[in-house]
Parts: C-alpha cells; structure tokens; sequence
C-alpha cells in the first residue's frame, strides 16, 4: 500500500474544507456520506472559488467496490479507484455492517 494521508482533527475544524482543496488541486473525486453531503460541498467548493467534480456517496462506493461501474469521469469500472473519503470512520461502520452484525466498534485518534 502506498502511503495513506490522514487528516485528523475535532469536527467543524476544517478537514471537508482540506478535501475540497486537495481535490481541487488533484482532481481526485471525493466521496462523501450521502446526497446532501454532496450539495454541501459542491457548495463549499463554489464558495471557495474552486472546481472540484461532483463527489460520490459511501453508497455509491461500496457499490463500486462491488463491481458496479463508475461515473464515467472517475473512469469507468474500476474496483479499485482513486478518492478521497471523508467521514472515513462512518464509512467503515456502514462498510462492515452490510457484511457483519456489529455491535460495537473502537476507533485510536
């Protein structure tokens, strides 16, 4: 595995913001929890005076990940696509719960 970014800090203090910046820069989608999180940040990005393209949601990449085609402009199918995962921590909950029955889950910070 190549070296993975983290960025970790309190909620409301910039780490969307960091995304929408370093996607911009990139062109690497990004890929948020749900429909309204992608109005929220095309929105911020606008707001920034940034482009960015238009994010997925963790559904849409766990259906990627389960073989269903891409969005064309992230390149079609692939299994294995580049993004940058906000809200990574309930992406992993809602990952492993289509698979197991969690009951509780740890997380180091």
């Amino acid at each position: 595995m190549e070296h993975l970014n983290t960025i970790i800090l309190p909620r409301g203090l910039g780490k969307t913001t960091a995304l929408v910046k370093h996607s911009a820069k990139t062109g690497i989608t990004m890929c948020v929890l749900n429909r309204n999180m992608v109005d929220f940040t095309m929105n911020m990005a606008k707001g920034l005076s940034l482009k960015i393209k238009e994010p997925i949601t963790h559904s849409d990449l766990l259906r990627i990940m389960n073989g269903a085609r891409a969005p064309a402009y992230m390149g079609g199918i692939s299994t294995k696509c580049n993004v940058l995962l906000d809200d990574a921590d309930l992406f992993l909950v809602n990952a492993l719960s289509k698979y197991l029955n969690l009951d509780t889950i740890s997380l180091t910070i």
